[in-house]
């Protein structure tokens, strides 16, 4: 699918497959400058879970103590890899995983500085993560209300805490919109929405 796309395809119409639309972004990248390469995609994989497993880190260290951040960043590769049980390839998981992770560090970055263009990133991360895997769907709704019920100065109103939480809502849908446009740019709307709705939302397949 990832192919068919850098050929100037799309998918959904040229080739159907389950997936949310980001899944295809890292073959893309990983085609595109190296081909159809395993080492390729390997690599990128690696360097995702470095990266993730440095935000395990920070969580750990603002929310805990510099030890469990520590601990828990060298527990998270070990567990990842020995759940999936895979050398081979990326799983979208990881992707998933890294941006919730950025949102969680920016939450708890917020607690501390209040700046409303940090729920706006935190929504924006998992905005993205829906885009790999849609069973991020149900934490979206769990960090929003974390927002809204955050602990805040005496001087914060329940206006405030509505704003962050309209500014977490319009992160979120920012890359939502942009795919959505995308793909309507592209004439391919339709598609995209009966494949999603009836192969993800509802579980069950049909002949095309």
């Amino acid at each position: 699918v990832a192919n068919l796309w850098l050929a100037g395809k799309l998918p959904y119409i040229h080739a159907v497959e389950v997936r949310p639309p980001a899944n295809y972004l890292p073959f893309m990248f990983v085609q595109y400058f190296w081909g159809d390469s395993e080492l390729g995609i390997r690599i990128l994989d690696l360097v995702l879970i470095y990266f993730s497993s440095v935000l395990v880190f920070l969580i750990g260290k603002n929310g805990i103590s510099r030890r469990v951040g520590f601990i828990s960043a060298i527990l998270f590769p070990i567990f990842y890899y020995g759940y999936f049980n895979f050398w081979y390839s990326c799983q979208m998981e990881g992707w998933q995983n890294f941006f919730i992770l950025c949102e969680i560090f920016l939450y708890l970055k917020n607690s501390k500085y209040l700046f409303s263009a940090f729920d706006f990133l935190a929504g924006f991360c998992f905005g993205i993560s829906i885009l790999f895997k849609f069973t991020s769907l149900p934490i979206v709704f769990l960090f929003l209300i974390l927002i809204l019920v955050r602990n805040r100065d005496k001087q914060s109103t329940a206006l405030g805490k509505i704003l962050n939480g309209v500014y977490f809502c319009l992160g979120f849908f920012v890359p939502v919109f942009i795919t959505i446009l995308y793909f309507y740019s592209k004439e391919a709307l339709s598609f995209l929405k009966e494949v999603l709705y009836e192969f993800v939302i509802l579980g069950y397949s049909k002949e095309k």
